[in-house]
């Protein structure tokens, strides 16, 4: 996988336009690789400086030379090793919205970009919206194909919510739905399906479930100053109904959410105490471990928040 730097000596890059594609011969020779707007360079951003340098850090042991030789030095072994920039890719495919709370990069415009078979963040905002519409429609009494009978299993699971016996699996299932929606879509596009959602028919759902859609909401409206609250409280009052991958999932939403609300000094002492029994794995751990590094990173002033 290939990733391009774009930096300036001085001053600041200008914002993305459409300039580049109303040049003949490069506009169509963007258009074949599947280039086609701004939505799709944006869609392929993965974060600025600020956001970046951590994660960096954090994959790359920094070298001592006469010149500027990390990435000379670097990118001929992992090339010859196989090996891929999981890191950058986690961050494009995260199940919170990494890119839009650290690098401040708001979720592609649905419909004005190339879904591309070969870039995966590319097929899962495709899918963002489609999943989104499928859980806000009245459900259908039949599926079409398979992704409508995919919702449909999940949204029945959902739809038993006051059965307590089963509020582990409908966490879980809640979890995966908002992992395939709100990193892709912004809070208006999110009202019919996590705010104000409608297709939820269980007039009572238990204490567990209502905490998990009380946290949703919250997220979906970008409301992090409830979220992190919320969050906290659920991990703490509903443990027995959380999964390992939920609670995961919850301790990193809290790191996330101190972040938005620049209460950088929290972050670290949220991971130690909510997730101090808990074993993440692969990118999931490094996303902790990158939330650490980014509030750590931040300055000394704003870290005293």
């Amino acid at each position: 996988t290939d990733a391009i730097i774009i930096a300036t000596p001085r001053g600041l890059l200008p914002e993305l336009n459409d300039k580049v594609f109303r040049q003949a011969l490069l506009g169509d020779e963007l258009r074949r690789v599947g280039l086609a707007s701004v939505e799709d360079l944006r869609l392929r951003q993965v974060g600025d400086r600020r956001s970046l340098l951590p994660i960096f850090d954090l994959l790359s042991k920094r070298t001592n030379s006469d010149f500027f030789p990390v990435l000379s030095l670097e990118a001929p072994r992992e090339r010859f090793i196989g090996s891929q920039p999981l890191g950058l890719i986690g961050v494009a495919t995260a199940d919170l919205p990494l890119r839009e709370i650290l690098g401040h990069i708001a979720p592609a415009k649905v419909g004005r970009f190339v879904p591309n078979p070969g870039y995966i963040p590319s097929l899962l905002a495709e899918q963002g919206p489609i999943v989104a519409a499928g859980l806000a429609a009245v459900a259908p009494d039949t599926a079409k194909n398979n992704v409508e009978q995919v919702i449909a299993d999940r949204r029945a699971v959902v739809a038993a919510c006051a059965d307590e016996s089963g509020d582990s699996q409908k966490i879980d299932v809640l979890q995966d739905l908002v992992g395939r929606t709100v990193p892709y879509l912004d809070a208006e596009q999110l009202k019919a399906v996590w705010i104000d959602p409608q297709w939820i028919t269980c007039a009572t759902p238990t204490e567990a479930v209502s905490a998990m859609l009380g946290v949703i909401s919250s997220l979906a409206a970008r409301d992090f100053a409830r979220v992190g609250p919320r969050a906290v409280a659920l991990l703490q009052d509903h443990r027995r109904a959380l999964s390992d991958p939920a609670r995961d999932w919850l301790v990193r939403l809290c790191m996330l959410a101190a972040i938005a609300e620049g209460h950088y000094a929290e972050v670290a002492t949220l991971d130690d105490t909510l997730g101090v029994d808990l074993t993440s794995f692969g990118w999931n751990r490094m996303q902790r471990s990158y939330l650490r590094a980014y509030a750590e990173a931040q300055p000394a002033s704003t870290r005293l928040r």
